[in-house]
């Protein structure tokens, strides 16, 4: 649990200081009691949301174009990496840290270009 929220919060604190910058502002936040949590934010009708799935132990960083589409928002995957428990704990938090900060990285460059 101690590496999935160092994961968790090292990303979700990024994307606060970086996603602002691409006009992107935290929209809503679902700490789940049962491990599940996600972090999202918006721009207009564009958000971004980062997502530990506690039943599958995924990280998952996603885009959707439009939330208030119906039925459900369509959500696309920009990266998607498993937390596999037998690996070092703290090589895995540092290669997960660095993984999406980059894919914000990337995204925040492009949505500013836009």
């Amino acid at each position: 649990m101690k590496q999935i929220n160092r994961v968790y919060e090292g990303v979700t604190n990024y994307m606060r200081s970086e996603l602002p910058d691409a006009g992107f502002m935290p929209s809503r936040e679902d700490p789940d009691p049962f491990g599940s949590k996600f972090l999202e934010f918006c721009r207009g009708i564009e958000a971004i949301r980062f997502v530990f799935d506690g039943m599958e132990s995924w990280f998952l960083l996603e885009f959707c174009s439009d939330i208030n589409s119906e039925p459900y928002p369509h959500w696309i995957d920009v990266r998607l990496e498993m937390l596999e428990f037998r690996d070092p704990a703290e090589e895995k938090s540092e290669y997960l840290l660095d993984v999406f900060r980059e894919a914000i990285i990337k995204f925040v460059a492009e949505y500013r270009a836009a």
